[in-house]
């Protein structure tokens, strides 16, 4: 039962889908939310996502479901061959996967839709970030970058694994975030189809996985994942460079993608966030700022839009520090659950030996169609029949 109706401004840093799904509920909530974002417009990224569980059903809540089902991917046949373009196995996910409510669709277009579901009710302010908090028993004083000052009653650090708001209140990038071992890059391409006559063609090596998505018939989408145990990041100027040598000898398929290269695309480390806490005070962690699942446990999106979801239901209930950590302890138990999953799904997706390479693809060749999908239904489903899931499903709205 919701039960604080005293109207609170509440500040969310970060306009990715944590902070515009955010935006969204407080503001059915009756709160005021503000956000702010440092960037000069909504980040497009162009990698594919999973919308599932949770997050599937809060989006059709939020009646934004219809419009990306209309852009989503098909579910289709995945072509798996080798760095020489040979033929290796092929899987069909449509068949393995229609007992899910599982919705893949391009970051760009959920983002785009979530920020249309707030029909400018919610203010956002482009090239803006907070450069100081001052919290007291009351409220959070908040100065930004521009000089400004203004007063909230909770901060939303929304502002993704690399959260600047984390590192200066709860804890350093050396001690919070821990390295899958791996890279990836993501982006797409206007008027470009996936070769070889399947929507979904993955070039697999040891230590990298491309994969190359017809997402509709004029659009084209590239996902490249691979070992890297330095783990440092790449400055955007050199991100073209530092792909194309990775990916220097790959198949003649993955060169034409990458002759293209759209500027500003998405590459990064693949970093899981570990915090004891995600709340400090006022100032309360969402989505990847928080937690990070990373694209290996394939549900960060869809955490993302239930944390979103849950934080405006307790904050609803009392309006109050107890809120915040209602909050936590409702949602860390399966963003627990999806860390440890991420770990074997990484593996699994990039074998790093050639002999793991080999005993994969056996597997998945070999296997019995009713394994497979019992198998991938399970990895899917698995966190969807808990209390909070239950809880969202049972939500009257």
């Amino acid at each position: 039962m919701r039960g604080y109706r005293v109207t609170a401004k509440i500040l969310i840093q970060g306009a990715g889908i944590a902070g515009l799904a955010a935006a969204w509920w407080l503001k059915k909530r009756g709160f005021e939310p503000v956000v702010v974002e440092r960037a000069a417009d909504l980040r497009c990224d162009g990698f594919v996502l999973s919308l599932g569980g949770s997050g599937h059903d809060i989006a059709g809540r939020m009646g934004i479901l219809e419009g990306l089902m209309a852009k989503g991917v098909e579910l289709g046949r995945t072509q798996f061959r080798d760095s020489q373009g040979r033929d290796v196995l092929l899987i069909d996910h449509r068949k393995h996967l229609r007992q899910t409510n599982l919705l893949p669709v391009c970051r760009d277009d959920l983002v785009n839709a979530l920020h249309r579901a707030l029909n400018d009710e919610v203010p956002i302010r482009f090239g803006t970030q907070v450069e100081v908090l001052e919290q007291d028993g009351q409220g959070v004083d908040v100065r930004f970058d521009d000089g400004s000052t203004e007063r909230f009653d909770f901060v939303v650090a929304a502002d993704g694994c690399f959260s600047g708001l984390r590192q200066r209140y709860f804890a350093s990038d050396d001690d919070c975030l821990k390295s899958l071992g791996y890279s990836a890059a993501a982006f797409t391409l206007e008027g470009r189809q996936a070769q070889g006559g399947e929507r979904h063609v993955s070039f697999s090596e040891p230590g990298y996985t491309v994969e190359l998505y017809g997402m509709r018939e004029d659009l084209l989408a590239a996902l490249f994942v691979w070992q890297d145990r330095v783990g440092l990041r790449v400055p955007r100027a050199e991100r073209a460079g530092r792909l194309r040598e990775v990916f220097a000898h790959a198949h003649g398929d993955i060169q034409r993608a990458l002759d293209a290269l759209p500027e500003g695309f998405y590459l990064d480390h693949l970093m899981q966030v570990h915090l004891p806490t995600w709340h400090q005070g006022r100032l309360v962690l969402l989505g990847d700022a928080a937690h990070c699942l990373t694209l290996a446990s394939g549900r960060g999106a869809s955490m993302a839009i239930t944390g979103a979801w849950l934080l405006a239901e307790e904050l609803a209930r009392s309006g109050d520090v107890a809120a915040l950590q209602r909050y936590e302890a409702r949602l860390r138990p399966d963003i627990e659950v999806l860390q440890a999953l991420a770990w074997k799904m990484a593996g699994w997706y990039v074998p790093l030996t050639r002999r793991g390479w080999h005993l994969r693809n056996l597997f998945m060749r070999w296997t019995p169609d009713w394994v497979t999908g019992w198998m991938l239904r399970r990895t899917f489903t698995r966190v969807d029949q808990g209390a909070l899931s239950e809880a969202v499903r049972k939500d009257p709205d």
